[in-house]
């Protein structure tokens, strides 16, 4: 599987993408696979908090 450089690629693009519904999926399917990297994890919940706050996606 692509896992390792597609989730670095994708935690890059998050990054510099605005927050949209499709980022915060993408980001919950990468927690899901890489629930043992904090990192990882840390930054995609401060991504889907980001995009809840911004659009009040409820």
């Amino acid at each position: 599987m692509e896992d390792k450089g597609h989730h670095g690629h994708s935690e890059q693009s998050a990054a510099t993408q605005p927050h949209t519904q499709k980022n915060v999926v993408l980001c919950t399917e990468v927690v899901e696979v890489h629930k043992l990297n904090t990192q990882v994890h840390v930054f995609c919940q401060n991504h889907i908090i980001s995009y809840i706050k911004t659009t009040k996606w409820y």
